[in-house]
C-alpha cells in the first residue's frame, strides 16, 4: 500500500494471534518506553514475517515477532495506536492473549553511521476474535492504612 507519508511503506499482516499487547498504555522496555505487541504464527509463515522483525520460536512450537512503537513521534506529539474491530469501529476493551486479527505495519529505512536497516512499527490493530484481558485476582487482603509497608507487614504477621 502506498503511504501518504514520504519514505514510509504500509504493509498488512493478516491472521495472527496477539499476545502481551501493551497498546492502551506504553510499557518500559529494553529500549525505552514503547507500545508493544507479540504476533504469533505457525512455522509456514516464518519467511514472510522475517521482513518485520526477529522471528523466534515459542515454547508451544509456534513462532513470534514483536512490534513496537514509541509513544511520542518525532514532532513530540503523543501517538495513539488505533485498535478497531472487524467493522473498523474503535474498541475500548483491552486485548487478552489469544486474540486474533490483522496489523497495519509502518516500515521505513534508517541509516546511523555505517549501519542501515528497515524499521517496522505498529500502525494499527484490527481485532477479529477478541479474548478480553481480565486481571488475575491475586486474593490480597484489603489494606486501608496510609502506610502500605506497615499494613502489608501486619497482614503477613497475622498469617504466622
Amino acid at each position: 500500500m502506498e503511504s501518504p507519508i514520504p519514505n514510509i511503506t504500509i504493509k498488512d499482516i493478516r491472521d495472527v494471534t496477539f499476545n502481551y499487547a501493551f497498546l492502551d498504555q506504553p510499557k518500559e522496555g529494553m529500549y525505552g518506553t514503547v507500545y508493544d505487541i507479540q504476533l504469533e504464527f505457525d512455522k509456514s509463515r516464518v519467511n514472510e514475517m522475517a521482513q518485520f522483525g526477529k522471528v523466534r520460536e515459542l515454547e508451544n512450537g509456534n513462532y513470534a515477532i514483536n512490534l513496537t512503537r514509541k509513544p511520542v513521534n518525532s514532532k513530540g506529539q503523543k501517538v495513539v495506536i488505533p485498535v478497531v474491530n472487524g467493522a473498523n469501529n474503535p474498541m475500548t476493551k483491552v486485548l487478552g492473549n489469544g486474540s486474533k486479527g490483522n496489523v497495519k505495519v509502518l516500515q521505513y529505512d534508517w541509516v546511523v553511521g555505517d549501519k542501515k536497516g528497515t524499521k517496522s512499527i505498529i500502525g494499527a490493530i484490527q481485532v477479529i476474535e477478541l479474548v478480553e484481558y481480565k486481571r488475575e485476582n491475586l486474593d490480597f487482603s484489603v489494606v486501608e492504612e496510609k502506610d502500605p509497608v506497615k499494613s502489608i507487614g501486619q497482614v503477613l504477621q497475622s498469617d504466622f
